[in-house]
C-alpha cells in the first residue's frame, strides 16, 4: 500500500553536490547492464532534487521565478545528466563506465551556496514514474529544438530535462506555482521567455508529473503564456497520465486539457517494452535471482487476491487506488514478490529497512532491487 508523507529536509546544498558527485564517480567502476542504468537514474534523479531546491531559494530571495546564471547551469547539468540517460536507455542498457567528464565539471561548479528545502518526489517514490516514459514521449511529440521547455516544480524540473534531451531543445526554465492547490498561480519573469514568445514558429512543452485532482499547476502555467499572447496550439502538454484533471478541476482547466495537444508519458510496460530491444522488468528479475525461465504475473489493483483465494466469492476488499505496483514472480516451484519500492535514493533506502527486517525476523528475505522494484522471497499464508 502507498503511505503518503510529505518529508522535508533542509540540507546543506554543497554537501548534496558533494554526495552526487560520489556518485557519478562510482559510475566509472560499473560495467554495463540494469545496475549502472539504475545507479544512473538515481544520479539524475538527485542532481534534480537539488537543482530544483536551489531555484526555489532563488525564488524565495526574489518572489518570482527568473532564469537566473544558477538556474540555467543547473538546468545544462540536468539536460546532461538526461542524455547520459537516453543514451543508455536506448542502447538497452549496453552502456558502461563514467559519464561525460563536462558534466563533472558543471556539477563541481554549481553554484551551492545556500540551505535548500529538499524532498521525495510522489512519482518516483510511489507511481513508478520512470523518467525514460518522457524521452519516449518527447520523441514521439513531433517537436523539436525550436520549442521553449518548461518545467514545473519539483518533479517538472527533471521531466522537463528529459523532453529537452530527447528533441534536442535548450535547457528548461522551471517556474513554482504558487497559491491555493486547485487554483494555483504563476509568479514569473515574462523576460525569460521573451525570444521564445516573439517567435511565431516557436513552440512551448509544459512538463509535469500531473493532472491531479484540480490539473491547476499545469493550467497555471498556460494561463500565464496566454497572458503573454501566446497561442494555445503553440502549447503542447507532457502529463504523466491521459485521466485528465480529476473532481477539483474548473471549467477553465479542462478547457485547457481540452484545447492543448497532450503527449502522454508512456506506460511503464510501454517505455520497457517486450517488442523493443530495451530488458523489461521480467529480464531484470530474471537475472537478480538466476533464473532465465522466470514468469511475471501482474498483483496490482486487488489481483494479488487471486494468488491467495481459490474462491472470488472470499476475496477482501482492496483499496486498489493505494496499491503500489507489484508482481508474483515464478520459476518452477520458487516465487518471489516484485514490488515498486521507489526510484533512486528511495528503494535504496527501502531496501536497507526491508533487510533489517528480515534479519529482526520480521519480513521476507531480501534478493534484489531492479531499478525500482524490490524483489524478496515469497511467503505464503
Amino acid at each position: 500500500m502507498i503511505v503518503y508523507g510529505d518529508h522535508k529536509r533542509t540540507q546543506d546544498a554543497q554537501q548534496l553536490r558533494e554526495a552526487a558527485g560520489e556518485m557519478a564517480v562510482r559510475l566509472d567502476r560499473m560495467s554495463h547492464g540494469i545496475r549502472r542504468h539504475a545507479a544512473l537514474v538515481g544520479l539524475f534523479i538527485s542532481v534534480s532534487e537539488l537543482v530544483q531546491a536551489l531555484a526555489d531559494v532563488d525564488f524565495g530571495t526574489c518572489g518570482i521565478d527568473i532564469f537566473s546564471p544558477r538556474q540555467q547551469q543547473g538546468a545544462r547539468l540536468l539536460v546532461g545528466l538526461a542524455a547520459e540517460v537516453a543514451k543508455s536507455w536506448r542502447s538497452g542498457f549496453n552502456v558502461g563506465g563514467g559519464i561525460d567528464p563536462g558534466l563533472l565539471k558543471l556539477l563541481a561548479g554549481l553554484d551551492c551556496q545556500a540551505e535548500v528545502l529538499t524532498g521525495s518526489a510522489e512519482g518516483y517514490a510511489h507511481y513508478a514514474l520512470y523518467p525514460e516514459s518522457y524521452l519516449d514521449a518527447a520523441q514521439k511529440s513531433g517537436l523539436d529544438a525550436n520549442t521553449c521547455v518548461i518545467g514545473v516544480r519539483s518533479i517538472g524540473l527533471g521531466l522537463a530535462a528529459m523532453v529537452a534531451a530527447s528533441i534536442g531543445a535548450p535547457a528548461p526554465f522551471s517556474v513554482r506555482p504558487i497559491g491555493h492547490p486547485f487554483h494555483r498561480h504563476i509568479n514569473a519573469d515574462p523576460r525569460s521567455i521573451t525570444a521564445w514568445k516573439n517567435n511565431p514558429s516557436a513552440r512551448f512543452a509544459v512538463v509535469d508529473e500531473g493532472p491531479g485532482l484540480s490539473g491547476s499547476s499545469m493550467h497555471a502555467v498556460v494561463v500565464w503564456l496566454r497572458e503573454l499572447d501566446v497561442d494555445t496550439d503553440r502549447i503542447h502538454l507532457f502529463p504523466s497520465h491521459s485521466g485528465g484533471p480529476g473532481s477539483e478541476a474548473s471549467p477553465e482547466a479542462r478547457e485547457t486539457w481540452s484545447r492543448c495537444p497532450k503527449h502522454v508519458a508512456t506506460a511503464f510496460e510501454c517505455t520497457f517494452s517486450e517488442s523493443s530491444k530495451i530488458p523489461t522488468l521480467r529480464d531484470w528479475v530474471a537475472e537478480a535471482v538466476g533464473r532465465p525461465e522466470l514468469n511475471l504475473t501482474e498483483l496490482s489493483g486487488g489481483e494479488w487476491r487471486a494468488a491467495h483465494y481459490a474462491d472470488e466469492g472470499r476475496w477482501p476488499p482492496s483499496p486498489r487506488g493505494t496499491e503500489r505496483r507489484k508482481f508474483l514472480a515464478s520459476a518452477g516451484r520458487d516465487r518471489w514478490l516484485v514490488k515498486f519500492a521507489g526510484l533512486g535514493e528511495t528503494g535504496l533506502r527501502k531496501k536497507r529497512a526491508a533487510a533489517m527486517l528480515h534479519e529482526a525476523g520480521f519480513g521476507s528475505q531480501v534478493v534484489a532491487l531492479c531499478h525500482g522494484f524490490l524483489v524478496e522471497r515469497w511467503i505464503d499464508g
